[in-house]
């Protein structure tokens, strides 16, 4: 969608993403940010070489956003693939803390013990 995301070929031309873009602004999608190399894409193309961001990740709606308000995404290297790997880490930031239940026996002897356990009865 931006000249700097593609190399080699022929020239970038706004007009070829008008589509996408406006389908992107109709559906109300965000691009996400990334880390690593722009380029995701690296091909061969009559004798020449052509790097492009093709690969990316889009977030849709505000609810899921809010819900994972830290999305990471790295490019990393490519394996088997004239694509690089997209690692993408969602994270709504909050400590999730094991809480383990304590039973201690001498609450058991305890005048009132049997009236606040429920026995399934």
């Amino acid at each position: 969608m931006e000249a700097e995301e593609k190399k080699g070929g022929v020239p970038f031309r706004l007009s070829t993403c008008l589509d996408f873009i406006n389908c992107m602004d109709d559906c109300g999608m965000t691009e996400s940010s990334f880390v690593g190399n722009v380029h995701t894409l690296c091909g061969g193309e009559r004798g020449g070489i052509i790097k492009i961001r093709l690969d990316d990740v889009l977030m849709h709606n505000k609810e899921w956003a809010s819900k994972f308000p830290n999305v990471t995404v790295e490019h990393l290297s490519k394996t088997g693939s004239d694509h690089n790997l997209l690692l993408v880490r969602c994270s709504d930031d909050q400590q999730h803390v094991i809480k383990y239940l304590k039973f201690l026996n001498f609450w058991t002897d305890q005048e009132d013990y049997l009236s606040l356990v429920n026995l399934g009865n």
